[in-house]
């Protein structure tokens, strides 16, 4: 293999800085990865069932929602970091957003506010859609910004975290992905099923995170939830009662899903044993493991995370080979299962 020409690689990393540098500023690598693959899972599903989308319909809404969706989770983080200039610098973790003038995040909050917006002019206006993404909007801003600030209101912070978090995405992507097309709008029965999973799903990510935060909140005078309820408490209701509910829950949304992706529950429950075995037998943790952390992690974050998207993806280009395309597009730019395979197979040679 011929050596790279001289300064080849300063040259890449020059190159590849202002992308790294604009991911920093909007934080991707805390979404990305994260809350996008599953919203794109349920678009997979809807546009392959009960029948396939047109390739170049579902093409197009796929593209127009994912640049919106990039837009909302810019603007959302810009907003709260905006917000948080003073109590991050007081926890001693300035955010990238700290280095630039009033005019410089005025100016990158409005470009990424465009982007969110201006997809909505090609996507279905289902009116369910067009209410849940205003609301998801607003509560962006009432949970950053004063007089409201509800991220230091208890309860109205965590509720408002999962719903614009979690919720209320799932919310948008069921609607307009089941109307692509031209087609009939979703079930209210399913949408329903759905938005309860992801709140409860955003209500124990949001504790999660207040958990491991807590330190740092105190420090920045941030009057969170868990520093009101206590750490040990909302533990215990994290491990008790809402991680619970969000396991039922997701097997109710899988149920009112069964219809359009019969294999969904099934392919979950291979998951859980296999999950549990590699718990209790490889690793031979005992159920301290459950006690320790946030087990919610292993045993569903990371199915409708890397797995679901698989399988979502299998199904659409079964229903109509074209989206074969997008099956490629996905696996070039999010990471999957199958991604984390190959990277610890070449783990095991190195």
């Amino acid at each position: 293999m011929p050596a790279a020409p001289p300064g080849a690689s300063e040259a890449a990393a020059a190159g590849d800085a202002p992308g790294r540098a604009l991911g920093t500023l909007v934080r991707a690598p805390d979404w990305w990865d994260y809350k996008l693959p599953p919203l794109l899972a349920i678009g997979y599903l809807l546009l392959a069932a009960p029948e396939p989308a047109a390739p170049l319909a579902g093409g197009v809404t796929l593209l127009l929602f994912l640049a919106t969706a990039l837009g909302t989770a810019a603007f959302g983080h810009l907003v709260n970091d905006w917000s948080d200039l003073e109590s991050d610098a007081r926890a001693g973790r300035p955010s990238a957003l700290a280095r630039l003038s009033n005019s410089g995040r005025a100016g990158v909050v409005a470009a990424a506010l465009a982007l969110s917006l201006l997809p909505w002019l090609g996507l279905p206006r289902e009116p369910i859609a067009l209410a849940l993404y205003g609301a998801e909007l607003l509560l962006f801003l009432a949970y950053s910004m004063p007089p409201l600030r509800l991220k230091e209101r208890g309860v109205a912070g965590v509720v408002a975290d999962a719903l614009y978090g979690h919720a209320l995405p799932v919310g948008v992507a069921a609607a307009i992905f089941a109307a692509a097309g031209g087609r009939e709008t979703i079930e209210l029965a399913t949408l329903a099923a759905l938005l309860v999973w992801k709140l409860l799903q955003g209500l124990c990510g949001a504790l999660a995170s207040q958990l491991a935060d807590r330190r740092a909140d105190r420090r920045s005078g941030t009057r969170t939830f868990v520093l009101a309820w206590g750490p040990l408490a909302s533990r215990r209701l994290l491990l008790r009662l809402l991680f619970p509910l969000q396991l039922a829950a997701f097997a109710a949304a899988g149920a009112a899903l069964g219809p359009r992706a019969p294999w969904l529950l099934p392919a979950w429950a291979l998951f859980l044993a296999l999950t549990l075995w590699k718990i209790h037998v490889r690793w031979r943790r005992g159920r301290g493991f459950y006690r320790r952390g946030y087990p919610g992690y292993a045993l569903l974050n990371d199915f409708h995370e890397r797995w679901l998207p698989l399988g979502a993806l299998a199904a659409l280009a079964v229903a109509d080979w074209r989206y074969f395309v997008i099956a490629l597009l996905h696996l070039a730019l999010f990471r999957t299962a199958l991604s984390d395979l190959v990277a610890a197979r070449a783990r095991r040679f190195e």
